[in-house]
């Protein structure tokens, strides 16, 4: 398989990014905390229906992650870890090469697998300028609707869609553990989850607070509270967490469920 090396901007510079991740759970917390990031068959800590598919989210932006839950989670990912990093642009060159190769229709079928003879496959790099090919096209062009707004989901987006999907697939096949933009909302979708490793556990907001003061932190202007602030505010360790369960059950209450 070939190799390409770290500077064409696959990876994502992870010595200059922090990563957050939501967790609603309190269980998962303690779960995470004790045995990392796994997969499981059940929505447990694999988020489901996400925009970018079925895995585990990361983000730069800690208000986003909040958003999702009311545990925030500072995590890192382990060394050699592969991501193709969706906020750079494609390749144009590679893209006017594949429609001359395959055909037009490569880069709007909404499989592009089927479009491809068997006897032949994408080499890492036209993998690559697919797959941000059509992550722009599905996420950060903008689409304009019947009543002139900016949000809507016309048939070629749900087309880019798929295609994008299909690309989901030959990642794994070529080594990837994850895609994404870490900087816009959709963030980091992870495959393989423990490359992930827990780093802090920033802040655990009370259900009933994180309601109502905290849920909409990311799109809430009004909501003005600094990460520093949080942190100092509900910040956690490890050890208390473990304490704090060890003291639900030797009261022999059940278990909260309000991460």
């Amino acid at each position: 398989m070939e190799i390409i090396p770290r500077d064409t901007h696959i990876d994502v510079n992870f010595k200059e990014h922090v990563f957050y991740h939501g967790v609603r759970d309190f269980y998962n917390v303690f779960d995470i905390a004790k045995q990392g990031f796994r997969a499981y068959d059940e929505d447990v800590q694999c988020y489901r229906g996400g925009n970018l598919g079925n895995g585990i989210y990361l983000t730069c932006n800690w208000k986003i992650a909040v958003w999702f839950g009311n545990t925030l989670l500072r995590v890192s990912l382990r060394e050699g870890t592969r991501i193709i990093n969706t906020s750079q642009p494609p390749d144009m060159q590679i893209i006017r090469y594949l429609k001359k190769e395959f055909g037009a229709g490569l880069v709007q079928a909404a499989n592009v697998r089927k479009i491809i003879p068997g006897n032949k496959q994408l080499t890492l790099p036209e993998l690559v300028a697919l797959t941000r090919y059509h992550y722009i096209r599905t996420w950060e062009k903008r689409w304009r609707g019947p009543l002139n707004g900016w949000w809507c989901w016309p048939a070629k987006r749900e087309r880019h869609l798929s295609a994008l999907n299909s690309c989901i697939s030959l990642m794994k096949q070529y080594g990837f553990h994850g895609y994404g933009n870490p900087a816009d909302d959709n963030g980091l979708l992870i495959f393989s989850p423990e490359r992930i490793v827990l780093q802090e556990i920033v802040a655990m907001i009370p259900i009933g607070e994180y309601g109502k003061s905290y849920q909409n932190i990311a799109y809430d202007e009004h909501v003005t509270i600094t990460l520093e602030a949080l942190r100092a505010k509900y910040h956690t360790t490890i050890e208390e967490l473990g304490r704090n369960l060890n003291e639900v059950a030797a009261d022999g209450l059940p278990m909260p469920r309000n991460s």
